[in-house]
């Protein structure tokens, strides 16, 4: 017994206290308890011993019967539509339970927003990949299979049959592992509905990276590589000028390792008119992106701006990009399920759509294909530009710097110490006109030899009106 314990024990014992009281103490806890049908139930700890009363006198009865009032009951709706009853510990829930009730909590999770970000915990996609993911499950064992009795080989099968059955990649089996074992770690540890994990034993684990490797290595081989070749970017370019939209997103992409999503969401509060750079943090994972932007790229956002299309809805007033209907050129739309919880998502991307129109043009126009190559191949379309950037990237710059102009993560602490600084922004100088030459121009050049910023992009006219006076642009 601890000191603090036998201290609350004495003092109680001193206590005067009225004679029908009906809870005695259990000393090495300290705390108020009685033996009711063989079992001792503890009622709180001392000295508060009219709430250990209380709480006895509206437990006292269901103990009695051989009921547990402590247990927690939720109500599931069944596939056939009537209502079960599942209780904190109980061996026998079943998955599909289970499952009903995480994909609440995560539901909850998505309409939570973070007072700190100003955004949900978990974005719709990240809800509706967990939906799937876990669904899957209950396809595969059914409505009716308590959790706890699924055995580890039968886990195993069902690993096998996400390639199988369900034909998914390996990067999908990966993300269908992590969120069933986030459901049994939910289920054990956080709403403790079930005494125990899941018996997952070793085979149903996480998909090797070697296995990851292989697959995009077997890709690329039938495919080619998911970059541009340099040769083919000029001939892109070109096609791609009569649209002045596409034109300047393609020159982001190749520019800064855009990609649809982020071309799509770019305002025109992410743009440095003064410094002719794109500075903002990414929406996605919140990590600071900063780069230069060609002349050709600045000069190209700036008539995609003059002739954007009058946004549809006041929320698009500040983006940069808007298609024929004024509406963003990257979308997203939730279709809820029997739930009333978001089951599907509609997802369309214009841009990668009007690229590969474009890729299939340029393929008619040169049957043999430019640097060895046709235009399109396999998954190749605007996503393509960010891969082409990153990789040529590589070869100008330390991997810092090349972190700060994709918008992807420094390692460890560093995302806490690096910031950008003068020298930074020469590194990124220096790096971004490398890249340009080599793509643009078809010159290798050592990125050491580039002036340091003492010559500057000037955008003809100035930027558009609406976003900054054009003397703002330095000389």
């Amino acid at each position: 017994m601890s000191k603090v314990n036998a201290t609350l024990v004495r003092d109680w014992n001193r206590l005067r206290k009225p004679p029908e009281f009906p809870l005695g103490v259990h000393k090495p806890s300290a705390q108020f308890c009685k033996k009711i049908r063989g079992a001792i139930r503890y009622f709180g700890k001392l000295p508060n011993w009219r709430a250990a009363w209380a709480l006895y006198d509206s437990e006292r009865e269901a103990w009695e019967a051989g009921r547990n009032p402590r247990e927690t009951v939720t109500a599931v709706a069944a596939p056939d539509g009537s209502q079960s009853l599942v209780r904190a510990g109980d061996r026998n829930i079943t998955l599909y339970a289970l499952v009903t009730l995480f994909i609440a909590r995560e539901n909850e999770r998505r309409q939570r927003i973070n007072p700190t970000t100003g955004k949900p915990e978990i974005s719709d996609d990240s809800f509706l990949k967990c939906r799937r993911c876990v669904e899957r499950a209950v396809r595969f064992f059914g409505d009716t299979r308590p959790a706890l009795s699924i055995l580890p080989d039968e886990w195993a099968k069902f690993r096998h049959a996400l390639y199988v059955d369900f034909k998914l990649r390996p990067a999908a089996v990966q993300h269908n592992v992590i969120y069933v074992r986030c459901l049994s770690t939910w289920a054990t540890e956080t709403a403790k509905l079930t005494p125990e994990a899941f018996h997952f034993g070793d085979a149903f684990d996480y998909v090797p990276k070697s296995e990851m490797r292989v697959a995009r290595r077997k890709k690329a081989r039938e495919h080619g590589e998911k970059v541009f070749p340099v040769e083919q970017i000029p001939l892109i370019l070109e096609e791609v000028k009569q649209h002045p939209q596409l034109h300047a997103c393609m020159l982001l992409a190749l520019n800064g390792a855009m990609n649809a999503t982020d071309c799509s969401e770019l305002t025109t509060e992410m743009i440095d008119w003064k410094e002719l750079a794109i500075d903002f943090d990414r929406g996605k994972t919140g990590i600071p992106r900063f780069f230069f932007l060609w002349p050709e790229t600045a000069e190209a956002l700036r008539i995609a701006m003059l002739v954007r299309p009058t946004p549809a809805d006041e929320q698009h007033a500040k983006r940069v990009f808007l298609t024929s209907r004024g509406v963003p050129w990257v979308r997203r739309r939730l279709t809820n399920g029997a739930d009333g919880l978001p089951a599907r998502e509609g997802h369309t991307d214009s841009l990668s759509q009007e690229m590969i129109k474009v890729l299939k043009a340029l393929d008619e126009k040169h049957p043999e294909g430019v640097g060895g190559m046709k235009f399109k191949r396999g998954d190749v379309s605007f996503s393509a530009g960010r891969h082409t950037a990153q990789s040529i990237l590589a070869s100008f710059c330390d991997r810092d710097t090349r972190m700060w102009i994709s918008g992807h993560s420094h390692r460890g602490m560093d995302d806490h110490y690096l910031h950008v600084t003068t020298e930074t922004k020469d590194s990124i100088w220096r790096a971004v006109m490398a890249t340009r030459q080599a793509m643009l121009e078809g010159k290798s050049v050592n990125p050491g030899t580039v002036t340091v910023r003492t010559w500057r992009p000037r955008l003809l006219d100035g930027p558009p009106p609406e976003v900054v006076e054009a003397e703002e642009v330095g000389a």
